[in-house]
């Protein structure tokens, strides 16, 4: 259909993490077993403020109304941009919603006596989207019951079946039914990724077959992170005085995970069985438009504190990693955008002296003391945010609130999983890290701009 042409009564924008443009024609489609799609044209970014088309998208109608200081807005479509190009002045530019299921598939999923509604709850909830946002009639989720939840693997060496760290661990048999659904899936399993060589399995009450197999990969990740810290140890005793033997070749063990899990009831048939890595959509890179475009920089090598951010910026982008460690990685790479950005400093020295002559004279333990003394000392160092920004403010690049606000809240989950808390509320989706990747590149490509500016201008 068409999208509202703007006019006297209303104006059209489009909503580009909370930047607005305004819209100058365009068309909205919607069909069934189809992701609803927009197609629009605006004008040229070199007559606005740009805007990043990695973020969150949006088609708002704005209606004034009387004797109101805001206009009514009214969001007609939401999504991702697919393709922007500039044309004669203009931008033409697609959008599709919903991509959020439709960008990966799974390499393989076996089920069995998995009632209909509990097992489209398992592919939406796979797909990515959040439990608060699944909303299906009739199914019934409060009744607990008991699930085995068990992980393949390669490279691990087992003899028979051993109770590990809430886990047991077991060879894999050769003698699996190949007309069962996991001897079936095994089977697929084997033929891309080799024969496992060990099973990891463990059981967890869940009010859901999903919730099973969230539940249990989480306690299978710890104790096979937990055995490999045991595989690369090299002291000559353990933590109760008692000598170990050693071989260095176990330095470099590296259990193989098979993405391949499968579920089951304990108490019912319900049985799962999913490739947990999914095939993703993959698409070309035009190497030779990178190095067209980006030729002012490309073909002169960054600086050290840029090439690591990048480097980290590889790991922020790489979407097989857990979104804690994406969350990480760019904090990381911040701080090599950062890194020889000098706010002003926020106290004197004559006050920081003062305040250090005052702790000494103060009648308290010296432990006390010089954890304060810490903290005067550290007064004029800033928090990475406040690097960043002032960094930003040099470099004159484009960042807008909304950038911000996401930047900062990845920043304070990087904070609180290094200090132990793991939050399981308010996490960020696929399109806010992507988002945040292009931003994080948007910064260290101006930073890597400027200090070739700067080498020219000093020359």
């Amino acid at each position: 259909m068409e999208a509202p042409e703007p006019s006297a009564s209303h104006d059209l924008f489009a909503d580009f993490g909370g930047v607005r443009r305004r819209v100058l024609a365009g068309t909205t489609r919607s069909a069934i077993r189809e992701a609803a799609s927009a197609d629009i044209t605006l004008e040229s970014s070199s007559q606005q403020p740009p805007v990043d088309l990695a973020g969150e998208f949006a088609l708002i109608v704005s209606t004034p109304e009387a004797g109101a200081a805001e206009a009514y807005d009214e969001v007609i479509f939401t999504g991702h941009v697919l393709s922007a190009t500039p044309e004669a002045g203009q931008v033409r530019l697609r959008a599709e919603s919903g991509r959020a299921l439709a960008e990966s598939r799974l390499g393989l999923f076996g089920h069995a006596n998995v009632p209909p509604l509990e097992l489209m709850h398992f592919l939406v909830r796979q797909g990515g989207l959040p439990e608060e946002r699944v909303r299906i009639g009739g199914l019934d989720l409060t009744r607990e019951e008991t699930y085995s939840v068990e992980q393949f693997l390669q490279g691990v060496h087992v003899d028979g079946a051993v109770q590990g760290p809430d886990v047991d661990i077991a060879p894999v048999t050769p003698d699996l039914n190949p007309d069962d659904v996991l001897g079936h899936s095994l089977n697929k399993v084997s033929e891309r990724w080799g024969r496992p060589s060990a099973r990891v399995r463990t059981q967890v009450r869940a009010t859901s077959i999903f919730a099973a197999y969230e539940a249990g990969m989480a306690k299978i990740e710890v104790a096979l992170d937990s055995l490999l810290a045991t595989a690369v140890y090299g002291l000559t005793e353990d933590p109760w005085g008692r000598e170990i033997a050693f071989a260095r070749e176990t330095l470099l063990a590296k259990p193989v995970v098979i993405p391949f899990v499968a579920v089951a009831g304990v108490e019912t048939p319900k049985r799962i069985c999913v490739s947990s890595g999914t095939s993703s959509i993959e698409t070309s890179f035009s190497v030779d438009g990178a190095l067209e475009r980006w030729s002012e920089i490309l073909h002169k090598g960054p600086s050290d504190a840029v090439a690591r951010g990048l480097r980290a910026l590889r790991d922020a982008a790489d979407e097989s990693r857990d979104v804690f460690d994406r969350a990480h990685a760019i904090s990381t790479a911040l701080e090599y955008y950062a890194a020889s950005s000098r706010p002003a400093r926020v106290v004197s020295k004559k006050a920081r002296t003062a305040a250090v002559d005052g702790l000494r004279k103060l009648d308290i333990l010296d432990g006390e003391r010089e954890r304060l003394m810490a903290l005067v000392n550290a007064v004029n160092n800033p928090p990475l945010m406040a690097k960043v920004r002032h960094q930003v403010n040099i470099d004159e690049v484009p960042v807008s609130e909304a950038e911000w606000a996401l930047l900062r809240e990845l920043r304070t989950l990087r904070n609180r999983t290094v200090h132990g808390h793991v939050p399981t509320q308010d996490i960020p989706d696929r399109g806010a890290l992507r988002w945040a990747v292009s931003v994080t590149a948007r910064l260290l490509l101006f930073r890597w701009a400027a200090s070739i500016t700067a080498a020219h201008s000093d020359r």
